[in-house]
């Protein structure tokens, strides 16, 4: 049984042009000591997918329409809000994308890591201040006794995004979502968070759902991606072979527009055609359509559904899990040489 499991998740906001639904039907799972990647562009329902596996969705104006989400064998949608207060920070971990707004601005940092160990594992005051003085120098921070009793507002940017992972991680959670976690962070320290992460997974068996737009970050760090686009995954796949040969164009628009540092310097960076589509107002049909290069008429009339190839390699495809939700993945999956003979 999977640590996490997603099932036909849907999540709708209430707009004045009408309902968006920023998730829809959305599945995937999460094993005990791996990494799984959500990726897409801004607005494509990567953070929308985070905050409904803790019950947070409700908290942005946003309503959970339908799915289930089964965690230590519970749905976690069907839980009361002081039940799923006990599962947040002890079991389940979510580090924010944007420390300032996720961090208490009248509290101090001691305290405000202390009280996940005082609440949720039953430490003295005394006994949580010195494990949050640990955790703090165990993300990179100087003189981390000294820093417990500083603001939010005291700290560097990338200080603050730090405080809030060792937050995150000192309760040593079953399932950690880290949602755009090295954003703030310079490199050195960026890898310093990717190797805590890493420890988490390999030593304590934690899942490690990543929210990313970083597509070298996820090649290097997730076993299984799963690619969005307007509230939907477009394409599911182990990491390699995503990205070693896309099944959908949108995967690979975003592949070949990823920043290089290896190799022939481009004179420009490629980029995804168009403009994100507008959640309120989807086209009809494939809603990547209007920006993708292989679209037929048939993507403008119908929705592709998430699936498997139709061809002899659909057997193994199917047994390993992989799908794209596109009518032309077939054509994507053949080998180039193959692809270019009319």
């Amino acid at each position: 049984m999977s640590l996490l499991e997603v099932t036909n998740l849907r999540v709708r906001y209430d707009t004045p042009r009408g309902p968006v639904w920023a998730v829809d039907q959305v599945s995937f799972k999460l094993d005990a000591g791996e990494t799984v990647a959500l990726v897409g562009e801004s607005g494509s329902g990567k953070s929308t997918t985070a905050l409904a596996i803790l019950g947070l969705v409700a908290f942005s104006g946003g309503t959970v329409e339908t799915g289930e989400i089964w965690f230590g064998g519970k749905n976690l949608l069907a839980l009361r809000e002081d039940e799923l207060r006990a599962v947040r920070a002890s079991e389940i971990a979510l580090v924010f994308q944007d420390a300032t707004a996720a961090l208490n601005p009248f509290l101090t940092i001691g305290l405000q890591i202390a009280e996940v160990l005082e609440v949720h594992r039953g430490l003295s005051r005394r006994e949580a201040l010195v494990a949050a003085g640990k955790a703090l120098g165990d993300v990179g921070i100087a003189e981390p006794e000294a820093r417990l009793a500083s603001f939010p507002h005291e700290l560097s940017g990338g200080q603050r995004q730090r405080a809030l992972i060792a937050m995150s991680l000192i309760a040593k959670p079953k399932v950690v979502i880290a949602d755009e976690p090295t954003t703030a962070l310079d490199p050195a320290l960026a890898l310093l968070v990717l190797d805590l992460l890493r420890r988490e997974r390999e030593q304590n068996g934690a899942g490690v759902l990543l929210v990313s737009h970083d597509l070298e970050l996820v090649a290097s760090e997730a076993k299984r991606v799963h690619v969005m686009y307007a509230g939907r995954v477009a394409e599911s796949a182990d990491a390699d072979e995503l990205f070693a040969a896309p099944w959908h164009p949108y995967t690979a628009a975003l592949w070949r527009a990823r920043p290089r540092l290896d190799g022939e310097r481009p004179k420009r960076l490629a980029a995804v055609a168009g403009a994100p589509v507008d959640p309120a107002a989807l086209p009809t049909g494939c809603a990547f359509h209007p920006r993708c290069e292989f679209v037929v008429e048939r993507c403008r009339r119908e929705r592709p559904d998430l699936s498997g190839l139709l061809r002899a390699e659909g057997a193994m495809s199917l047994r390993s899990g992989r799908r794209s939700a596109c009518f032309e993945k077939e054509r994507l999956a053949l080998p180039r040489e193959e692809a270019s003979t009319p």
